[in-house]
């Protein structure tokens, strides 16, 4: 099944993303995300991406597409999480 959203990095962002993940400051939540976008650019599908990394293939399919749709930077970012209670 083709991806419907290709992972392009430019040079200085894979550059950026590889020295991000061999940080050793850096939350486990963004490591998994900069190595999904890493795998993606490579061309491996979510299925791998998934199997390689223990993570659900919804999250690959949504941190491919955050990146595709918003960027780099906010696809490594969280999106602020509605508290309890709120609308």
């Amino acid at each position: 099944m083709p991806t419907k959203y290709t992972v392009s990095l430019t040079a200085a962002e894979r550059n950026d993303l590889d020295k991000l993940t061999r940080q050793g400051t850096l939350s486990a939540r963004k490591l998994k995300r900069g190595q999904i976008l890493l795998l993606a650019d490579e061309g491996d599908d979510d299925a791998t991406i998934a199997q390689m990394l223990h993570v659900g293939e919804s999250t690959v399919h949504c941190i491919r597409q955050r990146c595709v749709e918003e960027g780099l930077a906010p696809a490594l970012s969280e999106r602020p999480r509605r508290r309890p209670g709120t609308l």
